[in-house]
């Protein structure tokens, strides 16, 4: 996560709750969606699921819900002293753990046996600082995750022409009779410029109301003498996070994809550790730098990714097969996969 993004959240954080939209709202839709992708329970009682991202609580207290143990990560404790607020409302506080930190050193605090799923939700993926840290993220997830441990992840899709070629870059987002919020989206090469501007109406100190003026603003000076508009602005950037390498990517680790969904803008991916996959990656292998020698994770059981992608190439086209699993056949000892062509011709890339 960048410098600038943190600064940015945590000199927002007194609005960030009501600017995602109505809890109650948003923790129904969510405990939906798991529950429609077979994400009912732990497989084992007391599972763990982590959290990356959590904020004030729209996918940790879900899965408490559901009967999970939940390690809830972001870096910002206020968003988390809410995300425990709710939790104790809903009598799951003993089912959550928050950590206040990196997001990239979440598995500092895994057990060493791992967990049964991850989940990075709600652009938080977007919010890393470059491809690179997208990709470390990932090969940590993968080894924080138990055999036949799940990934879920959903973000916003930037990657798309589309996107920037669309006149919708000022987007309201929400408002009410005190507040007002919008944001404007500056297009760069690998990144995404998010302009985010939030009006709040503000009550007068009535001693220093002769040294106030109205503040010009789109929205006009308060009806209301005894108060103003008040202004707080600010900027962070995105990844353009294209999703077919994360597709790729995750194929490459060993992953299975049980569910792609590109909708309304936003991406959502469902993927299985493959259950003869108990190693660890590093991240040389996949030609990225490591942070620093010291955060080299410990070597179980290193595997020769080289030869899994020579391998995987003699299976597939010259085009990714990009495919999705809609089951497997437990009672079949090969695991064998029933697929089903899932992305139109335009939507392949091309293997070098």
């Amino acid at each position: 996560m960048s410098v600038q993004t943190q600064s940015h959240y945590d000199y927002l954080a007194d609005y960030y709750d009501w600017m995602t939209g109505d809890f109650e709202t948003n923790f129904e839709e969510t405990l939906k969606f798991f529950r429609n992708n077979n994400i009912h329970k732990p497989k084992k009682e007391n599972g763990i699921v982590v959290d990356l991202g959590a904020g004030s609580g729209a996918q940790t207290i879900p899965l408490a819900v559901l009967g999970y143990k939940v390690i809830a990560v972001d870096f910002c404790q206020k968003l988390l002293n809410i995300l425990e607020e709710r939790a104790k409302n809903r009598n799951v506080l003993d089912r959550v753990h928050t950590i206040c930190g990196d997001l990239l050193k979440f598995t500092e605090i895994t057990p060493n046996d791992g967990v049964e799923m991850v989940v990075c939700m709600g652009d938080t993926l977007t919010q890393l600082g470059n491809m690179e840290e997208v990709k470390r993220l990932l090969i940590k997830i993968s080894n924080a995750l138990q055999p036949n441990g799940i990934i879920v992840l959903t973000f916003q899709n930037l990657a798309d022409s589309e996107a920037e070629n669309t006149l919708n870059k000022f987007i309201p987002m929400r408002n009410d009779d005190n507040t007002i919020f919008t944001c404007y989206m500056e297009f760069e090469k690998t990144h995404v410029k998010v302009h985010e501007l939030l009006y709040v109406k503000k009550e007068l100190d009535p001693n220093q109301k002769h040294k106030e003026e109205s503040q010009a603003s789109l929205f006009g000076p308060s009806p209301d003498k005894n108060q103003k508009w008040k202004l707080f602005q600010g900027w962070y950037k995105k990844v353009r996070v294209h999703y077919e390498d994360i597709w790729e990517f995750l194929r490459k680790m060993g992953f299975q994809i049980k569910k792609f969904e590109n909708k309304n803008g936003h991406i959502t991916f469902i993927a299985q550790k493959e259950p003869d996959r108990d190693v660890m990656f590093d991240n040389s292998l996949f030609g990225i730098p490591n942070e620093n020698t010291s955060d080299i994770e410990e070597e179980r059981n290193l595997y020769d990714l080289n030869k899994l992608i020579e391998d995987d190439k003699k299976k597939t086209d010259s085009e990714l097969n990009f495919s999705i699993i809609n089951t497997i056949d437990n009672n079949n000892n090969n695991n064998r996969r029933k697929s089903d062509e899932l992305l139109p011709n335009s939507k392949k890339r091309k293997e070098n």
